[in-house]
């Protein structure tokens, strides 16, 4: 799973990716994963010894000299281990 950025010529800007993760089922909010903060979501966060359905997504921003960047989510994406 990965995220692509593309920037307007001229502008190098610094990007950050953070990666978050809900079980299905559960009333918790959408939680950060630690260390996953790749344009790729590693794919050791993604359990498969336990049987779950986890929902997936990142959060992009930029910043950086003449960056003028809203934080963009991805699309989400559901992951069912049987």
């Amino acid at each position: 799973i990965s995220v692509a950025v593309n920037s307007p010529s001229g502008v190098t800007p610094t990007i950050n990716y953070q990666w978050y993760y809900k079980n299905v089922g559960s009333n918790s909010d959408f939680v950060a994963l630690t260390g996953a903060n790749s344009a790729t979501l590693p794919s050791a966060s993604i359990p498969v010894d336990v049987a779950a359905t986890t929902i997936y997504y990142c959060v992009v921003t930029a910043t950086g000299e003449n960056v003028n960047a809203t934080p963009v989510a991805s699309k989400k994406l559901t992951v069912v281990v049987l």
